[in-house]
């Protein structure tokens, strides 16, 4: 969005407190370091139109934000040597970057934005970054706010010879803080990938806790052998509810986890794994899921899988050290020719409400149509949000039964004509 002169004055003065300064790049400042560099904690650095080619230590709490919004303010980092494009360290979500496009990294670890503090990330453009592990966005042991980016086309660098992942974002370690943990909402996170020995094309969490994924289109990203969408190992008591899921995949033969891969160690929850619409995803084993490890606390409930392939299971549920699947549950599975279940989960079809189906949409939309097999067939316990991936009502009486039971998948019918309760 372009503000007009007059529009911005009063935009500065509404959001600027009276103990806090406004710095402006170029006008007072000539690079944006440099304004950080003068600014106090609380300050504004505000950026017009325009590329920059730096590099950005942020380590004070403050805002920077565009003028214009990121299609017009890039950072860019590909002219400045080896190393992510904007380096947060000791912050927490007070200091916000909003709007601009990150691009050009190149480095061992990070590509894009590297998090050593627990920020505020909104608005922005991830993209064409190249790094070790978590290429778009890496994140240690913190806990920010990653929302309503896009993070797109990130991948490795050739520069790593260790493990991890995370071709679009990498959380590792467990930063929680103050009942605050990463959370990851409403982002566009696509074509990011992983080269040979790493997972979690779109998104990679080892050891990260209680994150929060939610509400977000992670599509068409890839990794060769785990988590094309989502990878998740150690100690990653993630819930993942509400995201849209198309056309991830893993690359090599014996891939496992087309949309979501993870792996629970002894004594620790695992992933939740809630209302999600999984569409064209792939791989040989689970081409939406593959669960594995100690969980057996884990769920898969309220999910929408359709038309993805692989050669054994759309879900498909390992047997790593331990005997039991996790909890499986209001599944709507249109396997596309593919067993809907395999592994220790091969019996769940027919059970705990888990049915197989060809769901309809409305026009243009992955939304349940008014008929559609998969409206009111949930399970309402599970639920977290009060709202689903286009910010409409959930739960939702779809039916007109007088009963409010939620959907599969990650969009809510919205019974029009009953809302109210009358025609």
């Amino acid at each position: 969005m372009r503000y007009s002169t007059f529009g911005l004055s009063l935009f500065l003065l509404a959001s600027t407190s009276i103990d806090a300064a406004t710095l402006l790049v170029p006008q007072d400042f000539a690079t944006i370091q440099a304004a950080i560099n003068a600014a106090n904690i609380g300050d504004t650095v505000y950026v017009a139109p325009g590329t920059y080619l730096e590099r950005i230590q942020f380590n004070k709490n403050l805002e920077l934000r565009s003028m214009s919004g990121a299609s017009s303010t890039v950072i860019d980092g590909s002219t400045s040597g080896n190393g992510a494009v904007v380096v947060f360290t000791n912050v927490d979500r007070a200091a916000v970057l909003d709007g601009f496009t990150v691009q050009g990294g190149v480095s061992t670890g990070a590509g894009g934005i590297d998090i050593n503090g627990s920020p505020t990330i909104i608005n922005n453009i991830i993209q064409n970054n190249r790094g070790g592990t978590g290429n778009g966005i890496s994140i240690g042991f913190s806990s920010p706010l990653i929302r309503h980016n896009i993070i797109r086309n990130n991948t490795n660098s050739g520069l790593v010879s260790g493990g991890g992942g995370g071709g679009g974002i990498e959380v590792r370690g467990n930063g929680c803080s103050a009942s605050l943990c990463t959370e990851i909402i409403g982002n566009l996170i696509e074509g990011n990938s992983t080269p040979s020995f790493l997972s979690g094309g779109g998104i990679y969490l080892f050891a990260s806790g209680p994150v929060r994924i939610i509400g977000n289109t992670i599509r068409n990203n890839s990794a060769p052998l785990e988590g094309g969408g989502i990878a998740a190992v150690n100690s990653s008591d993630a819930l993942i509810e509400n995201n849209l899921f198309q056309g991830n995949f893993t690359s090599s033969a014996g891939g496992r986890g087309g949309a979501v891969y993870w792996l629970v160690p002894s004594g620790e929850r695992g992933v939740w794994l809630i209302g999600n619409t999984m569409i064209n995803n792939s791989a040989t084993q689970g081409a939406a899921v593959y669960a594995d490890g100690y969980d057996r606390n884990a769920r898969i409930a309220n999910n929408l899988m359709v038309n993805s392939t692989a050669t054994s299971g759309v879900v498909s549920c390992g047997n790593f050290n331990d005997p039991f699947p996790p909890v499986i549950r209001n599944n709507m599975i249109d396997s596309g020719g593919s067993s809907e279940f395999a592994g220790l989960c091969s019996n769940a079809l027919g059970s705990d409400d888990n049915f197989a189906g060809v769901p309809t949409f409305e026009p243009s939309s992955f939304m349940l149509s008014a008929t559609s097999l998969g409206v009111d067939r949930g399970f309402n316990d599970y639920v977290s949000t009060a709202s689903d991936i286009d910010g409409k009502r959930r739960i939702d009486d779809g039916d007109g039964n007088g009963v409010a039971t939620v959907d599969v998948g990650a969009f809510e019918f919205q019974n029009l004509v009953f809302a109210d309760g009358f025609e």
